[in-house]
């Protein structure tokens, strides 16, 4: 991950969410299919956000939840509006070893994020290690086998490249391939739900894998 262009990103990004007085839009999107994946219990003990970048999540979910939140982002600017939230913080690149100890956290949330690795692999290793044994852990990643980039595909698009993808991504699956990414490193999907799945298709046949953009699948160690 680059250093630099994160620290530019959030700088550019809590600037504008202080002008406006709102938390991180793009997070917010996230709260509504992370909680239908969370137990009814309300504690989810030690929480860890990876690649949390200003808290949004961590913050919400307090609201609701009683957790121990921990964040860890490449970007110190990230970091520093996090703990302005109560958030526990450590810069950490993901391509390298997450600091903290094996089998310390209860829930981990990673969303929209291994989609910005070169090395999906390595972060997928380090929450393996991090976790304990019957931790909840939650992804998030765009769905590149959605409908419209088969259409565009069909038509000879480029659908790697924006303005079919966000120019920071360089790692794309469709629910098959990542379900399989996540056996490979020691994960196996408990459930799945989707995000901006509204579409008439999707209504008309609850094909998360084909007409949603987004997907969220709620995984554990396969011990």
């Amino acid at each position: 991950m680059d250093k630099d262009y994160y620290n530019q990103y959030w700088e550019e990004r809590i600037n504008e969410m202080e002008m406006n007085k709102n938390l991180n839009k793009s997070s917010l999107k996230r709260i509504v299919p992370i909680k239908s994946l969370l137990p009814s219990n309300k504690s989810l003990g030690k929480v860890l956000d990876v690649g949390c970048g200003d808290g949004t999540i961590l913050y919400m979910l307090q609201k609701d939840y009683e957790i121990e939140p921990y964040g860890i982002d490449i970007s110190i600017n990230a970091m520093n509006k996090a703990k302005e939230r109560g958030i526990k913080t450590k810069i950490s690149n993901l391509n390298q070893k997450i600091p903290f100890p094996e089998n310390y956290f209860n829930t981990i949330l990673c969303t929209d994020v291994l989609e910005h690795l070169f090395s999906p692999e390595n972060a997928l290793q380090e929450i393996y290690r991090v976790s304990k044994e019957d931790a909840l852990i939650i992804f998030s990643i765009p769905n590149f086998g959605h409908l419209k980039n088969r259409i565009q595909f069909l038509l000879g698009k480029n659908i790697t490249e924006p303005p079919f993808q966000v120019k920071s991504h360089i790692r794309f699956w469709n629910q098959k391939s990542f379900v399989k990414l996540l056996k490979k490193n020691g994960f196996i999907m408990e459930k799945s739900t989707s995000v901006r799945g509204n579409t008439l298709l999707y209504k008309l046949w609850k094909n998360e894998s084909l007409f949603s953009n987004y997907m969220y699948i709620k995984a554990k160690k396969d011990i």
